[in-house]
């Protein structure tokens, strides 16, 4: 068998030299005692035990070389101690006769081993094991043992058979030097008949610890970690033979649907490059030339030019044209609203009083330089009402920032949920929107947890808000009068995943299985949080209010249509269940920034970003508007701004010395901060 890095090289326990001090004293002296009487196959330590006690019983059973774990015991559900002897391979191997009192329950003559087991939990209760009761229970066991050994034996054989199938499953050795060490110890596990669990030691390291599972997956063992802090190991156990090929057809079955959506991903790539020639031969499609009164880009319909169809499903673009209906109700005057995931304003102030100059951790080298170009664009837009994501941790900090470069002139709301990355909506003074105020009856229904099945295992758990929504009610003037309206700026949760890319590149089938749960998970919290805002505007809003006026913004982390995930395991995607329910047309959100008529397809993004499930350089649109029946039609004019973002950047890196662009282009990530106004595009749009 390989040697274990670590591992104690010998399994027979030893009596060390007594503790100097107080310190472990009582602990000794009861595990020397139990060495002493032999007999008992384990000690169990008393439940009243503190949490340092069993620190220091699990230190000494360590000094004695004795296996040691924590249980739990009892109705109370105390914590305990449990002690014993190390197994040998053979005596591992025995170990496996208990599999023979699980069948022997249904038979007739199973009593015995029941009684069996309830003498032996009595003996061993409250940490106490005197002499007799150890040898009565070893003769007992002893007895037992032979009358079932005929039995015992033909699971064991079964077992062994069953074992040396799928033992036989051995991958390549990896390259790594550390790594290979593992693997040999493995390969011994997987190779011998007779032993079906490996101890991985405690004394390994975080990086050893994980190397260790990684091979053990590669084997297709079952590979979990025992106890707590200092005292945490790794068992292996080998799979049943049917367990290993039911994985391996799985992952064999996952290969070719990945190797299909990549064929997919190539073709409609190619289709994409023949629309796109196309779409540039046809003259005048899509004109986004025209600018508007106030120098804002915008992308208005030219009578009889060509419309370009927006690059989302059919389903979906059905369900914004449900919206060209005339308004309900028209507004007097203009409302122009605008909704920007300013990336980590908390980096921009030194406390609730004061900004930063200069921020190196965040790569900031003139906080106040940029804090002035995300204002400039703001005071382009000139919104009446702004929705941010990602703004600073505390409603003074905005409030702070919005006095120093907004001039003091807009109103701030939120920030009452989402650590360093709060959402915040704010109101123009004396604008036309007016008598802005929070929402209470909302904010106490988002704030309450939900259940939900989070991990897809059917198992209900309750969950709340990563960043709670934030949402406000106002009124404005209409020709029928004035009318409530409501804002909800929403950050739902973000899909990364730590250490994704090295999984999903992994060589090992199992690192991309371990990836998709995860990568469905977040997704499925995604969902979680979008039906859950829906579900908060129909019992509060649509069930109130005859066609509200309602405007929903936000970061979404995700965007129009499926995405591998959520064509293969989700079948469905999170900003649907947002909009709502297709057969009530009047109760749903209508996506404003997928219209051809405001934005071209070719605009309709807020991110780009390297999908290394995919393989592409994706633009992705994160970042929504959406409105209310009553509202959508009366949209005139929408845009994203790209190019504010582009042309600050291009500013800046104008600045760079030589070094400083040689630095960035080795850089595998985004750009350095200070040369990004924001990772995000802000979007807004103007209503009548």
């Amino acid at each position: 068998m390989g040697k274990i890095p670590g591992a104690q090289k010998s399994l027979e326990p030893k009596v060390p030299e007594a503790p100097s001090g107080h310190r472990g004293a009582a602990a000794y002296r009861k595990l020397k005692g139990w060495l002493e009487a032999g007999g008992a196959e384990e000690y169990v330590f008393s439940e009243l035990q503190s949490p340092a006690q069993r620190a220091i019983v699990h230190e000494m059973a360590e000094k004695f070389n004795l296996w040691h774990r924590t249980a739990v015991v009892g109705k109370e559900r105390h914590k305990t101690v449990v002690v014993r002897k190390k197994k040998s391979p053979e005596e591992l191997a025995k170990e496996r006769r208990t599999n023979v009192r699980r069948f022997r329950k249904n038979d007739p003559k199973g009593e015995a081993g029941s009684e069996h087991g309830k003498k032996k939990g009595d003996a061993r209760e409250g940490g106490k094991h005197d002499a007799a009761t150890s040898a009565a229970t070893a003769a007992h066991s002893t007895a037992e043992d032979d009358a079932d050994a005929a039995l015992c034996d033909k699971v064991v054989r079964s077992n062994v058979r069953s074992q040396q199938r799928s033992s036989r499953f051995v991958p390549d050795p990896p390259e790594d030097e550390e790594s290979l060490e593992y693997y040999l110890c493995l390969k011994s596990l997987a190779e011998d008949d007779h032993n079906i669990a490996m101890d991985f030691p405690s004394e390994l390291t975080s990086t050893q610890r994980h190397k260790v599972h990684s091979q053990a997956e590669r084997f297709y063992m079952k590979h979990f970690s025992i106890g707590s802090r200092s005292h945490r190991f790794i068992r292996v156990e080998q799979q049943e033979a049917a367990e290993v090929n039911l994985i391996r057809a799985q992952e064999e079955h996952l290969q070719e649907v990945l190797d299909q959506h990549h064929a997919n991903i190539q073709r409609s790539q190619a289709e994409a490059a023949e629309a796109a020639k196309a779409s540039a031969a046809a003259a005048g499609a899509c004109s986004s030339g025209d600018v508007a009164g106030d120098g804002l880009p915008c992308a208005l319909s030219v009578p009889g030019s060509v419309q370009c169809t927006p690059s989302v499903p059919s389903g979906r673009r059905e369900r914004a044209e449900m919206c060209r209906e005339p308004a309900v109700n028209n507004l007097h005057g203009n409302v122009r609203f605008c909704n920007w995931n300013i990336e980590w304003m908390d980096h921009f102030f030194e406390d609730d009083t004061k900004m930063r100059t200069t921020y190196p951790e965040g790569e900031l080298k003139d906080v106040d330089a940029l804090c002035k170009a995300i204002a400039s664009t703001i005071d382009t837009i000139n919104p009446d009402v702004l929705a941010i994501e990602e703004g600073p941790s505390t409603i003074e900090r905005m409030q702070l920032y919005v006095r120093l470069y907004l001039g003091d002139r807009f109103e701030c709301f939120g920030g009452d949920d989402g650590m360093e990355q709060k959402i915040f909506i704010l109101v123009r003074k004396g604008g036309p929107v007016n008598n802005a105020r929070t929402f209470p009856e909302a904010d106490e229904y988002l704030s309450r947890e939900w259940t939900y099945d989070i991990s897809g295992d059917f198992v209900l758990k309750p969950y709340k808000f990563t960043r709670r929504p934030t949402i406000i009610q106002a009124e404005v003037a209409t020709e029928s009068g004035v009318q409530p309206i409501f804002f909800v700026a929403l950050h739902t949760k973000s899909k990364f995943i730590h250490g994704g890319e090295r999984m999903w590149n992994s060589r090992y089938i199992g690192d991309k299985l371990q990836f998709i749960k995860k990568a469905t998970r977040n997704r499925r919290r995604i969902a979680a949080e979008c039906a859950r805002t829906r579900k908060c505007l129909d019992d509060l809003i649509w069930s109130k209010h005859s066609n509200p006026l309602v405007w929903v913004s936000g970061d979404l982390n995700d965007g129009p249509g499926n995405d591998f995930f959520e064509e293969y395991y989700l079948l469905f995607d999170s900003v649907g269940l947002l909009m709502g329910n297709p057969f009530l047309g009047t109760n749903m959100l209508n996506p404003i920034l997928i219209r051809s008529s405001l934005v071209p397809p070719e605009e309709q993004y807020t991110v780009t970003f390297h999908d290394y499930v995919d393989e592409r350089l994706r633009d992705v649109l994160l970042d929504h508007i959406f409105a209310s029946h009553s509202l959508a039609a009366g949209v005139k004019r929408a845009s994203i701004g790209h190019s504010f973002v582009r042309e600050y950047e291009r500013e800046q890196r104008a600045r760079l010395t030589e070094d400083e662009r040689e630095e960035i282009k080795s850089r595998k990530w985004a750009p350095p901060r200070q040369l990004r106004l924001s990772d995000h595009a802000p979007v807004w749009c103007e209503f009548l």
